[in-house]
């Protein structure tokens, strides 16, 4: 599902639509939202998925730039040929698009290991890309396989191949393991903020559906604990 979400969110940001929060937080002003730009970095063979559930997610296409490819040109602005980005020799790219293109406040990249060697080179692009959110004063999302499991307490185990420390927030998406259906979204980690609350969401239809009436807890979100302490 962290696709999904990823995709959800740039739909959003497309149109101008806020984010999903929880019921308990304070909801952005209306109209205090305004549709902006989005650079989608994804894998060629990949755009025809991604177009079909950007369209079914309602994203105003006019406002999503796509990267993925770099194309050799001769003299006379041919196409010679056509090669996969490759990070970081390309990292550039990500630069001089937001330099030519300032209306853009979004970048995606799923997933940021399709276009790296290895785990190195995905935490070196981390940090690299944390410097160019600052500069460019961009939010700048990057997906990352890992592996969930709950213990018998209830509480989320993440691993993962790839190191995250250079990320200023870190998130996971897993399945509810009493509702296969269900998907939990939660933080696992934030710098310069108090983590806020994750929410759950299923996937209906090709549109990611909210549930912002309960808020989850990172540390307990099946809200065993809780339930305990309620009990």
């Amino acid at each position: 599902g962290k696709s999904f979400v990823a995709l959800d969110l740039a739909a959003r940001v497309s149109r101008g639509e806020p984010c999903p929060r929880a019921d308990s937080l304070d909801p952005p002003t209306p109209g205090s939202v305004e549709p902006a730009k989005v650079l989608l970095v994804t894998m060629q063979d990949n755009i025809g998925t991604v177009e079909q559930r950007l369209s079914e997610l309602g994203a105003d296409r006019q406002n999503i730039y796509w990267n993925g490819s770099m194309r050799k040109m001769n003299d006379a602005y041919e196409n010679i040929s056509t090669r996969t980005i490759q990070f970081p020799l390309d990292l550039e790219i990500i630069d001089r698009e937001l330099q030519e293109h300032r209306d853009i406040r979004l970048v995606v990249i799923d997933p940021l290991c399709d276009f790296c060697k290895g785990p190195a080179q995905v935490a070196y692009m981390l940090q690299q890309l944390s410097r160019t959110a600052q500069v460019f004063r961009v939010a700048i999302v990057v997906t990352l396989p890992a592996k969930g499991r709950f213990d018998g307490a209830g509480k989320l185990q993440i691993t993962s191949r790839y190191r995250t420390e250079a990320a200023r927030a870190v998130w996971a998406v897993a399945t509810d393991p009493e509702d296969p259906q269900r998907r939990l979204f939660v933080p696992r980690r934030t710098n310069s903020f108090a983590e806020p609350p994750g929410l759950a969401f299923r996937i209906n239809d090709g549109r990611v559906v909210w549930d912002t009436s309960t808020p989850l807890n990172g540390f307990d979100p099946l809200g065993l604990e809780s339930a305990i302490r309620d009990c």
